[in-house]
């Protein structure tokens, strides 16, 4: 297995192990043998924003946080990154700007029954519109600011090694201002359901 992502798995593992939210969100083992973890192989594609994308740098000095977004960086060559919500009414603006890739899942270096793990990049002043999915979800930031939104509650501002936390089928949105983010973002449950707009310009 190539160096970059051993490092990268390894650095995710230390996350779920070292974060209290994120452990408590899902268990990660490190087992990749005889573990839930299938290796999977897809071309590597890259997308306009994997050219800015290290750019995000960490907000707060925390070690493990920095770890997992130099491993991502690292990794991100190797990655087939996504073109998210293509052919959809999303402005091809936000299609251009706004990156994500696999880590564990569809489209990922792994497979697993038990959790979907990805990146997420948004350069400054990019909004993510209001969607939602029956996965549950937690944002882990590795590196800048942004402002998340979820239904019926306040919008707050997290910076690295802050989480936040997605009910299943509450809609959620994020926000960039003057800064990058970048994040860890991790799914248990109904991993192979889609995210849909629930913006109802974009349905």
């Amino acid at each position: 297995m190539h160096p970059d992502l051993t490092h990268l798995m390894a650095a995710a593992t230390a996350l779920h192990a070292g974060h209290a939210d994120l452990r408590d969100f899902v268990a990660m083992g490190n087992d990749l043998v005889d573990g839930d973890y299938q290796r999977q192989d897809h071309p590597a594609q890259a997308v306009m924003c994997a050219q800015h994308w290290p750019d995000a740098r960490p907000g707060d000095p925390l070690e493990l946080a920095t770890a997992l977004r130099d491993a991502f960086v690292a990794a991100a060559p190797l990655a087939q990154w996504r073109y998210t919500y293509e052919g959809s009414k999303i402005d091809p603006d936000f299609i251009e700007r706004f990156g994500c890739y696999c880590m564990i899942g569809s489209g990922g270096f792994w497979s697993s029954a038990q959790l979907s793990g990805y990146v997420v990049y948004m350069p400054p002043g990019l909004h993510y519109p209001w969607h939602q999915h029956p996965a549950e979800e937690m944002y882990v930031m590795l590196a800048g600011s942004a402002e998340f939104h979820l239904q019926g509650q306040p919008p707050q501002t997290l910076t690295a090694g802050q989480a936040v936390f997605h009910p299943s089928g509450v809609p959620h949105a994020t926000t960039t201002h003057d800064d990058p983010m970048m994040a860890y973002v991790t799914w248990r449950n109904h991993l192979d359901i889609v995210p849909e707009w629930t913006d109802p310009g974009l349905r």
